[in-house]
C-alpha cells in the first residue's frame, strides 16, 4: 500500500510539473513605434521603406504604420509581407478634434468601414468599430491644443490605451489609461524621438513578438518609454 500512495504521488507530482510548465511562459523585450506616417498620409513623404530602413537601424522589433484615415493598399501589402520586422497595420482616424490611432487590421481582417467614418461620427461608435475589427483603439497626442481629447474623455471612453507622452513639446500625462510612447513620426528620423519598449509574453516559444502579444502587452501596461 505505502508503495502505492508513493507512486500515486509521484504521478500527481509530474501531472502538475507538467501543467505548470505549460502555462509559464517565458517573456521578452520588444521594442517599437504604435504611431508611425508614410507617403500614404497628406502631411507625410516619407517612403514605407525609409520609414523600414531606421527602425531596423534603432533596433526595433515591430512598427505600426498608422496613416491618415484610409489604408494605402499597397504600403498594406508590404506591411503584411514585411520579414525584417513585425509591421502591424494600423490606421489614425482624424475626422474630428481628438485623434485615434488603430492597432492591427491584418490579413484575415476587414476595415469593418473604418476608411470612410462620416465626420459626425461619434468617437464611442469609432472605438467600437475598431473594436469590431479585432483592433486596439490608442488616444494620442492628448489634449485639444495637440489635437487630442481631453484626460476626462479619455478616462470615459473605451480606449484600450494612450499616448503618455508628446515628444515634440516634451509633455507628460498621467497614466489613465495603460501607456504606449510613439513618436508620430512623419520622418523617418523622429522615429527615435519616443518609442516603446513592451514586456511580451512568448506564448509560441519563438524568442520573437508576434502581433496579438503584443497587443496584450499594451492592454495589460506593459509598455514603458524606451530612455
Amino acid at each position: 500500500m505505502k508503495h502505492v500512495n508513493i507512486v500515486f504521488i509521484s504521478v500527481i507530482l509530474a501531472l502538475l510539473i507538467s501543467l505548470v510548465s505549460c502555462t509559464n511562459y517565458s517573456y521578452i523585450e520588444a521594442k517599437g513605434n504604435f504611431h508611425t506616417h508614410t507617403l500614404a498620409s497628406f502631411d507625410s513623404n516619407e517612403s514605407y521603406e525609409a520609414i523600414i530602413n531606421e527602425a531596423i537601424s534603432l533596433g526595433f522589433d515591430f512598427i505600426v504604420i498608422t496613416d491618415h484615415n484610409a489604408i494605402d493598399e499597397k504600403i498594406r501589402e508590404k506591411c503584411l509581407n514585411e520579414k525584417r520586422l513585425l509591421c502591424i497595420q494600423g490606421l489614425e482616424i482624424t475626422p474630428f478634434i481628438g485623434h485615434i490611432v488603430a492597432v492591427d487590421f491584418g490579413k484575415e481582417k476587414e476595415n469593418v468601414g473604418i476608411n470612410t467614418i462620416d465626420p459626425d461620427t461619434k468617437p464611442e461608435e469609432v472605438i467600437k468599430q475598431i473594436h469590431s475589427a479585432g483592433g486596439l483603439a490608442i488616444a494620442v497626442h492628448p489634449l485639444p491644443e495637440n489635437g487630442g481629447f481631453t484626460l476626462e474623455e479619455i478616462q470615459k471612453l473605451d480606449f484600450d490605451a494612450m499616448e503618455c507622452y508628446i515628444p515634440r513639446n516634451n509633455q507628460q500625462f498621467p497614466a489613465i489609461k495603460p501607456c504606449v510612447y510613439s513618436s508620430d513620426a512623419h520622418k523617418a528620423d523622429q522615429l527615435k524621438d519616443a518609442y516603446s519598449i513592451c514586456k511580451v509574453e512568448d506564448k509560441n516559444a519563438n524568442k520573437k513578438a508576434e502581433v496579438e502579444e503584443i497587443k496584450d502587452a499594451v492592454k495589460n501596461g506593459n509598455c514603458r518609454k524606451a530612455e
